[in-house]
């Protein structure tokens, strides 16, 4: 979890706001910009937790997940 804070929290402003036993959330200050740093930030989030495509209503492809990291201040992160 340090990890994940520190990484996220410099590049993104990302801060935890809720810790549960098979997930965490955040709300992020500094989204993604750009198409190819939200893919790339996509993929990151699929190798912290690759159930995450599942807690954010949109369809099942990295793709998918990287564009609604474009707009969301909200991430998720979800292990099954």
């Amino acid at each position: 979890m340090w990890r994940f804070n520190r990484h996220w929290n410099q590049q993104y402003g990302a801060n935890l706001v809720a810790v549960g036993p098979d997930s965490l959330e955040c709300t992020v200050d500094r989204p993604p910009t750009t198409q190819e740093e939200a893919i790339h930030l996509a993929r990151e989030h699929l190798l912290y937790a690759p159930g995450t495509l599942g807690e954010y209503d949109i369809g099942q492809s990295v793709f998918d997940l990287a564009a609604a990291l474009l707009i969301s201040r909200h991430w998720v992160f979800w292990w099954d």
